[in-house]
This record gives structure tokens, C-alpha cells and sequence, in this order.
């Protein structure tokens, strides 16, 4: 069988979406979130990489990426916290890349980007302009603690909404409606970004991670002005190669934080309003 990595034909072994050390850092997970189903345990596999790549390339972005999480994403935040985060462009970005490829094999979706740009996941590529990576602290802010609603603390979401059109508005703000609970009965004014080729968004604890991926024919003056864009309006912070330290602040608020609604990108501004709105 052909490696869905080096693309060679090899001895398969099975692959965890979410490395089992990650999975270990969060034992008060009983579910793990894949899509729209949920896994338990070792079950969350998939068998289409060679032992070469498993435990050679992939295995050295596993241990990066749990080093990471255990020693940023583990802890819970609260209010407005902001922490100071270190991190190797590189090896972030491939291990972050490495998961989404994962689960997007494991849904089946159209893999087209990534057979396109597994040099770069592998480290035989050193630079790659075709993604973008933002960054920020998932935070709760409802009146619902994670026990109660089910602690979904590792997932990957593709295509989140972000949203262009307030959640509420000054006619709404004081009374909202049931249906804002409702993903499939919400109206909402989604932003479009041009060349986009997929999104997702990855939770790795109090980390949230939203990533694009990028048409191949996009230009850097189109990436550059979405970029531009993301962080004009939106919370999130953008990773770069050219730096190895960030500020994180929260992304959430009190009507995204749990899992049903997490994939909904709200504003800086809205959250100020729904921010508001908790406090009153």
C-alpha cells in the first residue's frame, strides 16, 4: 500500500489523528471529536502510513507538538488573560499541518493541497507561502463550565464560519434568541476570502489554531491584504517564520467557547458586545 506521506510503497501501520502523548495530557476527555463523530481512545487511527514515516518525520512533530500543548495548553486560562507563547515556526506549523491532513483523510475530503505540499510537512521544504496560521486562547466565558457541557478539549473543524454580520445587534443585545443556539437556523453573514482553498480549525486545549490554506496560484499581495484583513477585525494573532514569540489573548466568548458553536469566528467588536451583555 502506498504512504499517504513519502508516497511509497511500504508496510502500513496506523497513525494516530491526534498523537496518543496529547491524548494522555487530557485524561478528563472521555470524547475526542473527529468531524462530526467522536472516538475513544486508540480507536482514533487511521492506516495509510508507513512505519518509516511514523515514526520517523512524524513521530519528531509529535513529540514538538506535545511539548508544546503540555507546557502552554494544558492549564486552563480565564478573563482576559494574555500569555507570552514560544514557538518554532517550522516545526509548529508542519506538526498543525500534519493533524488536519490526518483528519481531513480520515473524513474522506478532497486532499489536493496537502499531496501538493507534503514536502514542506515532511522538512524537505524549508519555506511555504501557501498557508496562513492564526492563533489565540480559548477561554470560557459562559455561565456553563466545561464539566456540564462535555469537555471537548482536542478537535479539528473544517471550513469555520467567520462571520462578518453580528450575532447581535443593538435590537437583539439584552434578549437573545433560542435559534442563536442553533447553527443550522442561523442567518449569518459569512466572510469570503479570496484563493481560499479550505480552512480549519484546531483546538489543542486552551489553544485554538484557525489555518488556510491557500490556492497555489495566490498571489502574495492577495495573502498579504487577507491576512491584513483577519487581523484588523478578528482577535486572532498571525504566526510568522520571522518571529518565534507571540501574544495570545482570547478569541472565544460566551456564545462560541463550547464545542457546538466553536467553529464560528466572531469579531472583536461583537465580542466587546456580547462581553457587555455577560457583565449587565
Amino acid at each position: 500500500m502506498v504512504c499517504s506521506y513519502c508516497k511509497n510503497e511500504k508496510k502500513i501501520t496506523r497513525e494516530h489523528l491526534f498523537p496518543t502523548s496529547v491524548l494522555n495530557l487530557f485524561p478528563e476527555c472521555d470524547f475526542n471529536i473527529d468531524g462530526e463523530r467522536m472516538f475513544k481512545g486508540n480507536k482514533i487511527t487511521i492506516k495509510d502510513v508507513c512505519e518509516d514515516c511514523n515514526n520517523g518525520v512524524l513521530s519528531i512533530l509529535d513529540n514538538y507538538g506535545k511539548g508544546l500543548v503540555e507546557k502552554y495548553f494544558v492549564k486552563e486560562y480565564f478573563g482576559n488573560k494574555i500569555i507570552s507563547f514560544d514557538y518554532n515556526y517550522n516545526m509548529l506549523s508542519r506538526w498543525l499541518l500534519k493533524l488536519v491532513y490526518n483528519i481531513a483523510r480520515k473524513e474522506k475530503l478532497d486532499n489536493r493541497w496537502f499531496n501538493d505540499n507534503l514536502e514542506y510537512i515532511l522538512g524537505e521544504e524549508e519555506v511555504n507561502d501557501k498557508f496562513s496560521i492564526f492563533a489565540g486562547l480559548a477561554i470560557n466565558t459562559s455561565p456553563f463550565p466545561d464539566e456540564l457541557m462535555g469537555y471537548r478539549k482536542l478537535l479539528v473543524s473544517f471550513n469555520p464560519k467567520i462571520l462578518r454580520k453580528p450575532i447581535f445587534d443593538k435590537h437583539s443585545l439584552g434578549r437573545p434568541q433560542p435559534k442563536l443556539f442553533q447553527k443550522s437556523d442561523m442567518n449569518l453573514e459569512i466572510v469570503e476570502f479570496e484563493f481560499l482553498y479550505n480552512s480549519a480549525l484546531v483546538r489543542l486545549g486552551s489553544a485554538l489554531f484557525l489555518i488556510f490554506l491557500w490556492e497555489n496560484e495566490i498571489e502574495d499581495q492577495t495573502r498579504l491584504e487577507n491576512e491584513e484583513e483577519m487581523l484588523a477585525y478578528y482577535p486572532y494573532k498571525l504566526l510568522s517564520n520571522s518571529k518565534d514569540n507571540i501574544y495570545l489573548n482570547r478569541v472565544t466568548h460566551a456564545f462560541n467557547y463550547h464545542h457546538e458553536l466553536i467553529n464560528l469566528i466572531d469579531s472583536v467588536p461583537d465580542m466587546f458586545i456580547v462581553d457587555s451583555f455577560r457583565q449587565n
